[in-house]
């Protein structure tokens, strides 16, 4: 970076505003690149938890008729016990 310093005629060679220019530029892509990067974790976790919930709630119709049923069978098969229970 000391070449920038040298003095070619009447001023350095790199103007000093050019340079610092440079540096707001790159700190600015950096900048950009981490909010972008961010931006898109946040988007994936968000569609992965989405489609986790979707196919929990595709899955969940199914269980709960085949459960519903069970419960039911085992309900009426208690009641239908405790009658033959309490007649003799």
């Amino acid at each position: 970076m000391h070449y920038q310093l040298h003095s070619v005629g009447y001023g350095p060679a790199i103007p000093v505003c050019a340079t610092r220019e440079a540096d707001m530029d790159a700190m600015a892509q950096f900048a950009v690149l981490t909010a972008a990067t961010v931006l898109a974790a946040a988007l994936a976790f968000g569609m992965a938890w989405a489609f986790l919930r979707g196919a929990f709630h595709l899955m969940r119709p199914a269980a709960a008729r085949q459960t519903a049923l069970v419960r039911l069978q085992l309900v009426q098969g208690t009641r239908v016990a405790v009658r033959g229970l309490g007649r003799s």
